[in-house]
């Protein structure tokens, strides 16, 4: 019995060719694409879920609120992990601090961005397989050191190295440091990307806890146990900052002058990419969502295809229906045959769909995309989920013309009217519409959300990102001839200018706070350190007053931007007025200059009080570059370089790129929308290129006699258009109030937004009439041309 359902089914789709093909491609497109979408989204999820008991890590963060303005750091205070360690609740806490700098190993240098600086806890705390030494005292020895296996291959060729010596330089100073234990590769999902680990220096630690609950620039994690309520660390935290009763904490919050130290779930870090100072280049979990929402859009349409068509093809054996059962068929044995052929020709889909993933997965590691990793087979692998898809899918489609045709008496399946009911029946219109206002609303969507994208890359930033080279960690290596270097590079035609800067603007800034004097509410401000070359080394106007004077002249004056002026609503002329700067080198400060607003945050935020102040210490040089020919003029720097150096390591970057990164999240979701908007049009109009043909080929009877009596072309072409053109009309105007509440919302995210156009809206409803036309033209004209008398005596 199996034998012969399989036989008739395959017969069946070897009827069918053309319409086959195009269920299985349009299944194949829209089941690879929903798995794509799947596999990101599982992959962003699965971050931090490989560390022993995941679940019960924290971090603890910094919200700081200065008269109603909220600014929260992904860091804290060295103070956080001593008050831990009073809490009975918490049983483990490490501090950790990212850092860079040279590594030496015999007379090989090396310049290493990812260096960590930890408490001993570390290595207990983040436990991951540790190839050889002791997790448990790997870091309680102050020379001591713990490298990836990885990096212990490229500094000694072997991941066999305890005991091996590895030498540190800070500034001009060299210590050693032995080798304890060597940690495995960590998996690309984690935020914690160390290479090697060294035990934060004492002396620091102790210099930072006397300051107090300031200086946030130390990340603080602890282990709780499983039913831990964050919120009571969170107000112990704040009643320990401030010394207060409970009482007191409450008229604290109450307040718009205060610090917190909220507590985030380890695996939820990766999901937040709203703090600042933050280790993690994560996405926002809202964004996830949007993407599983158009993987289901994209899904649904496949599946309204597959429904459609299936359907469609399926009335022309109405009357076959009928004669099995006047041949004694059972209902059982007919919705068992039809329901076979469905299943069957959805798993056809399954090997262009695993091709597809194939494809995608190659292209994504070419282009760096590293979140769409995953398995075809073995434990965890995506075929048995493939597969499900699938099967659901083509057990979905099969139920309704199985059953509505098997439930028709043998009288009236032979009798044709039902054949033509079906074909014109309500559900096939309303999935057509349903797919058309779904596609609509990805093309508008996508349209408004590039826009907003290109808006927020071309607005004026108020100074000039491009062409700035960041030399890194030039002090430790150029010591006092940071000068020379500087001067040598000038001589260079292509070379603008160069300052040093503390940190780059698009890696996070130092923070503080200014007022006129005790008596005034203090203002949150974000500064950066730069000489006296600074501003115009980035392009940053200076609307009054002037740069500072070079060397340390100046080192208690200060920047402001227009933000910060009006925010302290000074009297009078402001430069050279004395104002309170608490943070670096607390005290009186004089504005020596107003600098223009400029977005230093992404610019979807507000501009905020900005300072610049001249520091003892700088991190990076930058240098300002006009050159038609970049890499020769980097080849001429690197030279340069390596004269002061005696050829030490040269890193760089490039400061545009660094800031781009600001618009990962909302480029990386332009890029998916607009490919799976691309994707579901193409899946759309796919299945409208096959119901159009079915159309066409069931009215050739209806066509022919329209021919003789004189049908042109053209009137030909409408009364086959004019199946789809109600239905695709209705849908579009379901999309368009859909896609402009959706895209209103998301653009409420945003503190400069694009106006919402009326041209993307105009574009889309063109743009699917024309493609509607195309379409169902090729069936239309096929149709038109056919000869009508050989129509006429075949039916």
């Amino acid at each position: 019995m199996l034998k012969n359902y399989l036989k008739v089914a395959l017969r069946n789709i070897r009827r069918q060719k053309l319409y086959s093909a195009v269920n299985i491609l349009g299944l194949s497109v829209g089941v690879s694409a929903t798995l794509i979408i799947y596999i990101y989204i599982k992959n962003q999820y699965s971050y931090e879920a490989f560390w022993k008991d995941h679940d019960q890590i924290y971090r603890v963060t910094t919200k700081v609120n200065v008269s109603g303005n909220v600014s929260h750091y992904a860091t804290s205070s060295f103070m956080v992990a001593e008050a831990l360690k009073g809490f009975s609740m918490t049983n483990l806490g490490t501090r950790v601090f990212r850092n860079s700098g040279r590594i030496q190993v015999e007379d090989r240098i090396f310049h290493e961005e990812k260096l960590y600086m930890a408490d001993s806890t570390f290595t207990e705390l983040f436990q991951y397989q540790f190839l050889s030494g002791d997790p448990s005292t790997a870091l309680n020895l102050p020379n001591s050191v713990v490298l990836s296996e990885s990096y212990a291959r490229k500094l000694f060729g072997t991941s066999d190295v305890l005991g091996e010596t590895v030498g540190l330089w800070s500034g001009n100073e060299f210590y050693e440091h032995v080798v304890t234990g060597v940690m495995g590769n960590l998996p690309m999902n984690t935020h914690l990307d160390f290479e090697l680990i060294v035990p934060l220096p004492q002396g620091m630690t102790e210099r930072f806890v006397e300051r107090g609950w300031g200086n946030y620039f130390i990340y603080t994690y602890f282990k709780a146990p499983s039913d831990f309520d964050p919120g009571i660390i969170e107000k112990e935290l704040v009643k320990a900052r401030y010394q207060i009763s409970d009482s007191e904490f409450e008229t604290l919050i109450g307040g718009t002058n205060f610090t917190t130290h909220p507590v985030q779930r380890f695996s939820e870090i990766h999901l937040d990419n709203s703090l600042l100072l933050d280790l993690s280049n994560g996405i926002n979990e809202k964004y996830l969502y949007i993407f599983g929402m158009i993987g289901l859009f994209v899904i649904t349409i496949a599946c309204i295809n597959y429904v459609n068509l299936s359907t469609a093809l399926s009335t022309r054996r109405i009357q076959e229906v009928g004669l099995r059962k006047v041949y004694g068929s059972s209902k059982i044995t007919l919705i068992t045959q039809f329901m076979l052929e469905t299943i069957i020709l959805s798993l056809l889909t399954l090997a262009p769909t695993m091709a597809l993933l194939e494809m995608a997965s190659i292209m994504s590691l070419s282009m760096g995309i590293q979140d769409l990793r995953f398995e075809m087979f073995g434990q965890g692998s995506l075929m048995p989920i493939a597969i499900g898809l699938t099967m659901t899918i083509g057990l979905l489609s099969g139920f309704y013309p199985a059953f509505y045709m098997t439930s028709l008496k043998s009288i009236q399946s032979l009798r044709k009217k039902n054949e033509m009911k079906m074909r014109k029946g309500a559900l096939r219109r309303i999935l057509v519409i349903t797919q058309f206002s779904i596609a609509t609303t990805l093309i508008i969507s996508s349209l408004l959300l590039y826009n907003q994208v290109e808006y927020m890359k071309s607005k004026d930033l108020g100074f000039d990102k491009d062409n700035v080279l960041l030399i890194q960690n030039h002090i430790d290596v150029l010591g006092d001839g940071v000068d020379a270097f500087k001067n040598s590079l000038l001589q260079l035609p292509e070379v603008q200018s160069t300052s040093n800067s503390l940190y780059s603007l698009a890696n996070g800034l130092s923070s503080g706070t200014i007022r006129i004097n005790e008596s005034e509410e203090p203002i949150r401000i974000q500064w950066q350190g730069g000489d006296h070359t600074y501003a115009n080394t980035m392009g940053i106007s200076i609307l009054k007053g002037r740069a500072f004077n070079p060397g340390n002249a100046d080192s208690v004056g200060i920047l402001l931007n227009e933000a910060a002026i009006a925010a302290l609503n000074l009297e009078g002329d402001p430069v050279g007025q004395q104002i309170l700067f608490r943070g670096y080198r607390s005290g009186p400060v004089e504005i020596v200059g107003i600098i223009k607003d400029f977005h230093f945050q992404p610019k979807h935020m507000e501009i905020a009080p900005f300072g610049v102040r001249v520091t003892e210490i700088y991190n990076e040089i930058a240098v300002k570059i006009n050159s038609q020919d970049m890499p020769s003029t980097l080849a001429k720097v690197e030279s340069i370089w390596n004269e002061h150096t005696g050829g030490q390591p040269f890193d760089f970057r490039f400061f545009d790129e660094e800031y781009d990164q600001m618009y990962r999240a909302e480029s990386t979701l332009g890029q998916v929308l607009n490919l799976f908007t691309g994707l579901a049009i193409f899946v759309a109009c796919l299945g409208m290129f096959g119901l159009s043909g079915f159309v066409a080929e069931s009215n050739k009877r209806e066509i022919g006699i329209r021919k003789v009596l004189g049908a042109s072309v053209m009137q030909i072409l409408t009364l086959i258009s004019k199946n789809f053109s109600m239905e695709i009309l209705v849908g579009m105007l379901i999309a368009i109030p859909l896609a402009y509440v959706s895209v209103s919302r998301w653009l409420q995210n945003f503190a400069y937004a694009v106006d919402i156009s009326p041209w993307p809206f105009v574009f889309s409803f063109c743009g699917i009439i024309l493609l509607g036309v195309i379409t169902v033209a090729y069936h239309s004209l096929q149709a038109a041309n056919t000869d009508p008398v050989k129509v006429l005596r075949d039916n």
